[in-house]
């Protein structure tokens, strides 16, 4: 919602919406003022930005996650290692951020964090999980989310793919076997 004042000549408007930085701005007309603020509400709702949903205040990550992990993993192949992974995720602080307050810049911060102790590899593994679970979440459980965080986020690129060198005697080997 847009704040409006008269400031000495001028107006002034601010607007304030959860997960955003709040704008501010001073004009010498009224009508201007209350144009900016709606061009500016109407850019944060486009942009998918979560609008203070009363059903997120009290959802955190760790919420979905677990759910996802007691729900969703015991069913799949690598149960083990992705029950593994979760239950690391838990002790890391964007566990604990709401869903209405996660942002896409958390998520990044949080990969650029992991990145210093792992490879691109397993980041994007972990970044694969996390996205999953927040699908399943807005599709299967009815949490009213806007946008996956998890899926907005950038993906570290990996490692290069490794050049193999032909041992000594493969080469004739292979004469061999392509004639």
């Amino acid at each position: 919602m847009a704040t409006l004042r008269k400031r000495g000549e001028r107006w002034q408007v601010q607007v304030r919406r959860r997960g955003r930085p709040a704008v501010s701005r001073s004009f010498h007309l009224k009508s201007d003022a209350l144009a900016w603020a709606r061009d500016q509400e109407l850019e944060a709702d486009r942009q998918g930005l979560p609008t203070a949903h009363k059903g997120l205040r009290g959802i955190t990550v760790a919420d979905i996650v677990i759910r996802y992990r007691d729900e969703v993993v015991p069913r799949k192949r690598g149960a083990v290692r992705e029950t593994f992974l979760l239950n690391a995720f838990f002790r890391h602080p964007l566990a604990q951020v709401t869903l209405s307050e996660l942002t896409t810049g958390m998520v990044s911060a949080y990969c650029a964090r992991r990145l210093q102790d792992v490879k691109a590899g397993t980041a994007n593994r972990e970044l694969d999980i996390l996205r999953h679970a927040f699908a399943v979440a807005r599709r299967n459980w009815d949490v009213p989310l806007v946008q996956n965080a998890f899926a907005d986020v950038t993906r570290p690129k990996g490692a290069a793919p490794r050049e193999r060198r032909l041992q000594k005697g493969e080469r004739e080997r292979l004469r061999v076997v392509c004639a």
